[in-house]
């Protein structure tokens, strides 16, 4: 009985349908046919706004913990009726597959069978479940695909920082990585009778021999730490660009949101519609024009317009308050710059991880030992974005690049973009190299 039982749920999946008995997810209802049986997932708009503020929270770079105070806070209803939101629930959330856009082609590439496929809308995104490794297209969640992906990307890199050692490890917690093998490297200590030495250093020390990385050396905590630092400072001392950069980061955002804003006046005359319709159907009915099963088909087609209709004018709603968080969170962020970043002489380890945060920082350490930096941020007074910095051959400064020459640089007789070595205090070494094109590897002058 359980073996007949598991494969007719297992074949209405491949059928391209929710199986029922298990708890709904959070943001869905269960949709129903004429005889009361389920067939799928609904979005329920009394849930979902909560999940797209959860992911689009995330994508502005809120951590997960930030992300559960503030709903605990405000007294958000949780998924499981529970009192109170946790880290796990939040994290999945962001990460399910429920709430992610997938395209047909995308539910191709899953294993969702041609025929279910098949009387899908080829325009239309839709959300994934599964059941026992099935996939099932579901209801599109009306999240952005770049602000769950941006979501996924944050959830990925938001790890708490290290305190090994009683000390605050400002490149650890997904910062500092292995250009080798791309894993997030370790904190280490040594207790010796000499001293108490602190390091970074990969994964591949503490695996052991079957580990096939070959970084496996140790890094001066201290040494890297300044040494990063100090290339950062510089980049960031620019307030007006990097205020800049949050801008276009933020209008970039604006503008995904925007895609989901609706036109409420012609959704209201299709509601008005469908409701007179609907009318006209009963009173036929009553006439007897038309019998019970017509009515029930004619109807059923109308209700589920108009549920349509209703979840978009609720959507537009909730992208008025997305918008409203969005500009909220940018005035924070610029007002952080704009205090937080006067003094950089003095900022301890924790405001350090902290910038480092905002600036979306990864550093990379090969066998080398000499970090590569990427983020978001300025160049100095001079440019715009550095995506990788690496040091000068010299140990002097590292290697930026900028749009013009900036006036206190040596003349430069290259082509427009050009690549100029400072040192720590923002001076020119006078090392100069050009690039042939906008991106390739320079060569040295």
């Amino acid at each position: 009985m359980r073996d007949r039982t598991t494969s007719g749920k297992e074949q209405k999946a491949r059928a391209g349908k929710v199986v029922g008995g298990h708890e709904r997810a959070f943001g869905y209802s269960w949709k129903k046919d004429q005889d009361g049986r389920t067939v799928g997932y609904e979005v329920d708009e009394s849930e979902m706004p909560t999940v797209r503020r959860i992911l689009q929270e995330a994508a502005l770079g809120a951590g997960i913990k930030t992300i559960t105070d503030r709903l605990n806070a405000e007294r958000v209803p949780t998924p499981r009726g529970g009192p109170r939101w946790n880290r796990p629930s939040v994290r999945d959330l962001i990460e399910s597959n429920l709430y992610k856009p997938h395209t047909v082609d995308d539910l191709r590439g899953a294993g969702v069978s041609e025929e279910v496929l098949n009387d899908l809308d080829a325009e239309s995104v839709y959300g994934l479940y599964t059941y026992k490794g099935i996939p099932v297209p579901i209801p599109d969640a009306g999240i952005p695909l770049s602000i769950a992906l941006e979501a996924r990307r944050g959830v990925a890199s938001n790890v708490l920082p290290s305190k090994n050692g009683k000390r605050f490890w400002e490149l650890s917690g997904g910062i500092l990585f292995c250009s080798e093998c791309g894993r997030r490297m370790q904190t280490h200590t040594v207790n010796t009778k000499r001293g108490y030495y602190v390091y970074y250093r990969c994964q591949a020390i503490s695996n052991g021999k079957a580990d096939r990385c070959p970084a496996k050396r140790q890094i001066r905590a201290d040494r890297i730490e300044t040494e990063v630092w100090d290339a950062v400072r510089d980049l960031v001392s620019a307030q007006d660009v990097l205020l800049r950069r949050v801008r276009e980061s933020f209008n970039a955002k604006r503008r995904e949101l925007s895609r989901l804003d609706v036109d409420t006046a012609v959704l209201a005359r299709d509601l008005s519609r469908i409701e007179k319709q609907r009318a006209k159907y009963q009173r036929a009915f009553a006439a007897d024009a038309i019998g019970l099963s017509d009515l029930k088909a004619r109807t059923a087609e109308l209700d589920s317009e108009r549920d349509a209709v209703r979840a978009q004018l609720k959507r537009a709603g909730s992208v008025e308050a997305e918008l409203e968080k969005l500009r909220r969170a940018q005035s924070a962020l610029e007002q952080r710059i704009r205090e937080g970043y006067d003094d950089l002489s003095s900022k301890t380890p924790e405001e350090r991880h902290e910038i480092y945060r905002d600036l979306n920082l990864r550093v990379g350490v090969g066998l080398d030992k000499v970090p590569r930096i990427s983020g978001t941020f300025p160049l100095g007074r001079y440019g715009d974005r550095a995506e990788t910095l690496v040091k000068t051959p010299d140990q002097r400064g590292y290697i930026v690049t900028t749009s013009e020459s900036p006036t206190d640089a040596p003349p430069s007789d290259g082509p427009r973009h050009t690549i100029y070595a400072k040192d720590s205090s923002g001076h020119f070494v006078g090392q100069k190299i050009t690039l042939s094109g906008p991106g390739p590897t320079p060569a040295a002058s």
